[in-house]
């Protein structure tokens, strides 16, 4: 039973299925002695006469394998379980871990094993653990397994290599000497840029090295070293490929029009990073929210508004784009976005009732600021709160009179508006009329 439970918490915690294996075996014997299985090293209670061994539920049903027979008395593994036990590890090479000690030293289980799951490295015995072909078979299936491989094998250029190949953040666990091989660098980066954190210094300098690592992705610029953060050919080619890279790149470049425009055409968002000129650059601005609306959160007032009107395109795209009613709850939670927010609602009321995931109106989730620029958005002149169903103090076919509220001093005065009444009354809803004010 402890072996079962065992193993079950073995494939809990390596998310194999539960269901690839079965607890079966039987053993006939009138001894009283416990031994071992050879296949499993499981208790052999020969007065109940059962044992337990592990049996992929997906073999033939028709085959021996439900019902296992060792032959106890010389403690040998048979050809028929030989066989089992290498399809076995053919379909899952982490059985290797159960098998009886003479299979782990066994060159083609092992071999089987690793091929199919690089992982079964450490259940092999010692002197396999040190064999090339073991070692290099297990790292070309995973090569993360290259930490936990021998010492002699870490400083083995091929086995390096291989493992690099197939996952360059192996790179990490190889010899020393091996990170400034440029070859296995090379190697390392072009299957993951982010590999360029393990090469030697000399070749994190190395013009041929970064580039491919910027290439595969455009994040690997930040462990370039200072001479390349500065180079436009590896910058211009780390924010193609990944548009935040330019918070890794030289000052120089964060200035430079055409970096910071290939930057935020790749993600919007790079904008936070561009240098402040670039932020009220109407241009560059127009770029960024076409790309992602929440690049309008780190342009300049200057680059959304013009003349007190807000670019059609942003203001088009805060409508149409779904993560508008998002962005627009971050520009009313930043106080310095007030006047935009103002201009914003001027041109379109419905802004003011945009909901966030929690259900909450953009105006009840202003911050102070922000929110006396919606209410006096929502004024007539952003002065005078008029409401729908304020009384007409006077009427005649040529104006009419409201009692209105000055939202400067919170004083009521007389607003008298020069139409008919009636389009006076529409007209409020678009602020579209000529007026003027006595006390």
């Amino acid at each position: 039973m402890k072996l079962r439970k065992n193993f079950l918490n073995f494939v809990h915690t390596q998310n194999i299925p539960s269901s690839a294996f079965s607890i079966k075996g039987t053993f006939s014997s009138t001894s009283n002695k416990t031994t071992s299985s050879p296949l499993t090293k499981a208790p052999l209670n020969y007065a109940t006469n059962t044992f337990t061994t592990l049996v992929p539920t997906n073999m033939d049903s028709s085959s021996t394998a439900s019902n296992l027979r060792f032959n106890a008395s010389n403690d040998v593994v048979n050809d028929e379980m030989y066989n089992k036990v290498l399809t076995s590890v053919k379909e899952n090479g982490y059985t290797l871990r159960y098998v009886h000690e003479d299979l782990k030293s066994d060159y083609n289980i092992v071999l089987a094993a690793v091929q199919q799951q690089g992982w079964a490295l450490p259940y092999a015995s010692p002197n396999l653990q040190k064999n090339f072909n073991i070692v290099e078979a297990a790292v070309k299936q995973n090569g993360e397994v290259l930490y936990m491989v021998h010492l002699d094998m870490e400083k083995n250029y091929n086995i390096v290599e291989a493992a690099v190949k197939q996952n360059g953040l192996a790179l990490k666990n190889a010899h020393y000497d091996l990170k400034n091989e440029f070859n296995i660098v090379m190697a390392a980066v072009k299957q993951d840029g982010m590999a360029l954190k393990f090469a030697h210094d000399d070749l994190k300098r190395n013009y041929n090295i970064v580039m491919a690592a910027v290439k595969q992705d455009g994040m690997a610029l930040q462990y370039s070293r200072d001479n390349l953060k500065k180079n436009y050919d590896i910058v211009d080619e780390a924010v193609k490929q990944d548009g935040m890279a330019l918070q890794y790149a030289n000052d120089d470049m964060l200035k430079n029009y055409d970096i910071v425009e290939a930057a935020v055409e790749q993600n919007g968002r790079a904008l936070q990073y561009a240098h402040d000129d670039f932020k009220r650059n109407y241009d560059i601005v127009e770029v960024a929210v076409k790309q992602s609306l929440h690049a309008l959160q780190y342009a300049h007032e200057s680059s959304i508004i013009r003349n007190q009107v807000v670019s059609p395109i942003i203001l088009k795209a805060l409508k149409d784009d779904p993560d508008g009613r998002l962005v627009f709850h971050a520009l009313v939670g930043d106080k310095t976005r007030a006047n935009i927010i103002k201009i914003l609602v001027k041109a379109d009321r419905s802004f003011v009732d945009l909901m966030d995931d929690d259900g909450s109106r953009a105006i009840d989730r202003a911050v102070p600021d922000c929110k006396l620029a919606i209410e006096l958005a929502l004024c007539l002149f952003e002065k005078f709160d008029v409401l729908s169903d304020t009384p007409i103090i006077h009427k005649s076919p040529t104006a009419c009179v409201f009692k209105a509220l000055d939202k400067t001093n919170e004083s009521f005065v007389a607003l008298k508006c020069i139409n008919n009444h009636q389009q006076v009354r529409r007209c409020l809803q678009c602020q579209k009329f000529v007026a003027f004010v006595y006390e």
